[in-house]
Order: structure tokens, then C-alpha cells, then sequence
């Protein structure tokens, strides 16, 4: 508890206020490169303080990673319900950085992915539904990465409710969606109280975040004939088709060259195809570029972060990979190349630049689709 911030142990304290005064779900919002990650990590070291049955859950590998990670500087030995090959990635990981994997098949304490859990409550093999529903409910406490997510009839639902009379702690820094679908138990959600500790402005007067400058080049992008989906964005595949030009991101690499010159930087793109050309465009302009996503092993991811870091990669092209929970301090800049009607994803995606790094004074958004009008 003595190694985190201060905003963290106020939104600790405010959290521990609400489950004393009887909520049993409890969302938790902290700004992007707030630290939410290790505020669960603390909850999950009281937990195994306490021996107390404890699911850590996250969507995608690369935030199972990064809880795993924070749980390992916590000192929690924990297991992990996700594929094999998830877990040989990021306990090698954890040994490569720590000297320990904190891996221990019997913790009480284990990293979930909520897809695999999902589809292991729903197996068709009866012995497997049975196993783990015996299992969620002995969970005692859950904790839940980007918690905008929770919905009922969701598939983070359905891992939720197999928890019975489990405390829950959410997370996110973005506590609404493009549906307009309510995340309190009242709507379409599980909780009942919510703790707002603290915003972004706050944090970079503290100086826990860097400031920010924003470019937006006066490029006209019409999309009124691109439909948006029932989830409140643009429908990806008309999208693609609109943005996935040379002249487009050949602008954004010529302000690189310009305003970012030998920064590194994150793009996000609309999908693989429009992703894999950015990076190629990036490339023949001498810039060091790779393109990432779901489809690329983990191992390779992190050793594009590490790339990334050293300098031997300038730009990662990514399609909402490294949006929710992605924490990548080496970055000093930001290019949209993917117009979005989420408010929620804009925002996740705006945070990549803020987090504070040795040598860095403010982070730089090129938005060349129009996101930030």
C-alpha cells in the first residue's frame, strides 16, 4: 500500500468507504496512466492476505499480461485461467523481468480471461460447465478491468453472475459506452456505487501525466454515408474503405516527419489491411514501423513494445489493440488514423500519449480524421 501514489490511495480509501457503507459491486474511474492496474493489485494483495478466492479478469491477452505483471511488483503469487500458450507467454515474461513468475498452480489468486471463462461456463461438455461453475462460486471477490464493458446478457456478464454473492471492484477510465447502455444495477449493469477520485487535469498539475498538444490538419474526410453500428460506432469495413488511402497517410507521415521527427509514437487504423499499409507507407519513408494486432503472438507484441523502447521501432500501427489498458510510457505521440464515434475509445486512445517518461515534456496528437472537432 506504501508504493502507490497518492491519487491511488484516495481512490483506495473511497472504495473501502463504499463497500463498508454495504454496496457490493463498486466502480472505480481513474484517468488513463492513472494506475488503475496496480489499485487492483492492491485489492488482490489484501486478498491473498486474507486467503480469500479472488478472479482478476481482463479481455485480451496483452491486459492479462499487464495485471500479471502488476501482481508480480505486489509480490501475489497467482494462477491463471486463459489458454496454455497465454500463460507460458506471460509467465516467461514475468520470470524474464522479475527473476520470479509468482506463478503457483494453488493460488487462490487467479488472472481470468473472461473469454475463456465465458466459454468454459458454456461448454457443451457437462463435466467442464459444472467445473467451473463450481469454481466462480467459490470466488469470494472479483475485480474487473475496463468495466464499461459490464453489461448484462454480456459476456462479462455471464462470468460475473457465475460469481453468486462475490464483492466486485470494477475499473475503467471511461464509465460510458456508445450504446447508452447504463452501468449501474438499476440499468443495464451490476453496480451499485461509484468512486471518482480524480481526472485528468488534476493529474498532469501534479505532474503524473505530461501535457499535451494536439495538430489536426486541414483535411476534409466525409463519412455521412459511413452507418454507425447499435454499439454507437462507425461500422469498421465501410470505414476502412473511406481512410485506407495513400494520400491519407502519406499526410500523416509527412507531419511526422515534421512535427514528430524521431519520436515514437502508436497509430491506430481501422483494421489489419488498413493497418499493415499504413505501416508500409511509414516504412518506405524511412521511418521504423510494425504493424500489431490480435493475430500477433504475444511474444512478439512485447518485443515490438521493447523495440519500441530501444528505438529500433519509431511507430506501432495497431487496430484498438493498444487502446484499453495499454500502458507504454516510451510513447511520445499519438496518429489517428481511425475516425471513431466513441467518445470512450478516443479517449483511451488520446491517454497513449500522456504517460510520463524520462526526457519527456508533453505528448503530441496528430488527429487526421477529423476525432478531436
Amino acid at each position: 500500500y506504501n508504493d502507490l501514489y497518492p491519487h491511488q490511495k484516495v481512490a483506495c480509501g473511497e472504495i473501502d468507504e463504499l463497500f463498508t457503507a454495504g454496496h457490493t459491486n463498486v466502480l472505480s474511474v481513474l484517468p488513463t496512466g492513472a494506475g488503475k492496474t496496480l489499485v487492483k493489485a492492491e485489492y488482490a494483495r489484501r486478498c491473498q492476505e486474507q486467503d480469500m478466492f479472488t478472479h482478476l479478469l481482463a479481455h485480451r491477452d496483452v491486459l492479462l499480461s499487464q495485471i500479471s505483471d502488476a501482481l508480480c511488483m505486489m509480490g501475489v503469487y497467482h494462477n491463471f485461467i486463459c489458454s496454455a500458450k497465454t500463460q507460458r507467454d506471460i509467465t516467461n515474461a514475468n520470470l524474464a523481468k522479475h527473476g520470479n513468475a509468482f506463478y503457483e498452480e494453488r493460488s487462490k489468486i487467479s488472472v481470468v480471461s473472461s473469454v475463456t471463462l465465458r466459454a468454459r461456463l458454456n461448454s457443451k461438455q457437462e463435466h467442464i460447465a459444472e467445473q467451473y461453475a463450481l469454481m466462480c462460486a467459490r470466488v469470494q471477490f472479483w475485480l474487473m478491468d475496463e468495466s464499461h464493458h459490464l453489461t448484462v446478457g454480456s459476456s462479462w456478464g455471464i462470468c460475473v453472475e457465475a460469481y453468486g454473492n462475490a464483492l466486485g471492484l470494477g475499473v475503467t477510465a471511461t464509465p460510458i459506452r456508445g450504446d447508452r447502455k447504463g452501468l449501474g444495477d438499476y440499468a443495464d449493469g451490476y453496480f451499485s456505487a461509484m468512486s471518482v477520485t480524480t481526472n485528468m487535469w488534476e493529474l498532469i498539475k501534479a505532474g503524473k501525466l505530461t501535457p499535451y498538444k494536439i495538430f489536426q490538419p486541414n483535411e476534409s474526410l466525409d463519412l455521412s454515408d459511413v452507418t454507425v453500428t447499435a454499439g454507437g460506432d462507425y461500422n469498421n469495413k465501410q470505414l476502412a474503405n473511406k481512410v485506407n488511402k495513400r494520400k491519407i497517410t502519406g499526410s500523416a507521415v509527412a507531419h511526422y516527419q515534421r512535427v514528430l521527427s524521431n519520436k515514437r509514437v502508436i497509430t491506430f487504423g481501422v483494421d489489419i489491411e488498413h493497418c499493415t499499409a499504413i505501416a508500409k507507407q511509414f516504412n518506405e519513408a524511412g521511418i521504423p514501423s510494425k504493424c500489431v494486432s490480435s493475430k500477433t503472438p504475444l511474444a512478439e507484441r512485447n518485443q515490438a513494445l521493447v523495440d519500441l523502447k530501444s528505438g529500433l521501432l519509431m511507430n506501432l500501427v495497431n487496430c484498438d489493440l493498444f487502446g484499453e489498458g495499454f500502458d507504454a510510457p516510451a510513447v511520445e505521440g499519438v496518429i489517428m488514423l481511425r475516425p471513431t464515434q466513441s467518445y470512450s475509445l478516443y479517449k483511451q486512445q488520446f491517454g497513449r500519449m500522456l504517460r510520463k517518461a524520462e526526457g519527456k515534456t508533453h505528448g503530441i496528437l496528430l488527429d487526421h480524421v477529423g476525432n478531436t472537432i
